[in-house]
């Protein structure tokens, strides 16, 4: 297992733990799609608080983090604060079956967690 293995666990379990839900395949979905392919490659810009702040390299333990992390500054693209997400998901409690409509759905990280809870038999339908 890799450092950033390590830290993706670490972080699914925290995220599992904002999302206060009892449905552990949260936190497996968390822990097993990994956020870095869905952001282009590193380093990547970081904003936290009232900063944004260049990752000191691509190692994506970086990206395990509550940080939004900025796809296009020009643009305001990002890939949203995982809290809020885990927050938001906890709370709708996708099922496995069900059809998930994913509004705002960026690259699609946040779309890949829906569909991990909604399988199997279940659908995503993501738009940008």
């Amino acid at each position: 297992m890799t450092v950033s293995d390590d830290a993706r666990k670490f972080y699914a379990k925290l995220m599992a733990a904002h999302a206060r839900s009892a449905d552990p395949r949260i936190e497996e979905a968390f822990a097993s799609v990994p956020r870095e392919a869905f952001l282009g490659p590193g380093p990547w810009t970081v904003f936290a608080g009232d900063g944004a702040f260049k990752t000191p390299t691509a190692d994506p333990s970086y990206i395990y983090q509550n940080v939004l992390v900025v796809l296009d500054a020009d643009k305001g693209i990002n890939n949203g604060e995982p809290i809020l997400h885990a927050m938001w998901i906890g709370k709708v409690e996708p099922k496995p079956g069900e059809a998930v409509t994913h509004i705002g759905a960026g690259t699609g990280y946040y779309t890949a967690l829906l569909a991990r809870l909604v399988e199997p038999g279940g659908s995503v339908t993501a738009f940008e």
